[in-house]
């Protein structure tokens, strides 16, 4: 089952860089073209339907669709963002934030 990919083959990365960075511009891409690691790389690219196939074919397998994620506090905007364009493609998902040690 290839679930990873088809999850991120639906992530929006503009989406993503918007509420990461709230209506600001900012790069979609994790290593600037500039970082000596970054030789041309280019990622995943966004593919709505292609993820959703791919996501589709797993739950034929076995997979029951549901995700569950931990996050922190301050990325909790940004996982919630991510299950809405997952939730949009018809899987659920659950976000949960960390404790945080006081």
């Amino acid at each position: 089952m290839d679930i990873r990919r088809g999850l991120q083959l639906t992530l929006d990365p503009q989406f993503m860089v918007d509420c990461v960075n709230q209506g600001a511009s900012g790069s979609t891409s994790f290593l600037s073209s500039d970082n000596p690691l970054n030789p041309g790389l280019t990622g995943i690219r966004y593919d709505k339907d292609a993820g959703k196939a791919l996501l589709d074919k797993a739950k034929q397998e076995s997979w029951d669709g549901k995700i569950s994620f931990l996050t922190l506090k301050p990325a909790a905007a940004i996982a919630n963002n991510a299950a809405a364009l997952w939730k949009s493609s018809a899987w659920t998902s659950r976000s949960r934030p960390s404790r945080s040690a006081s």
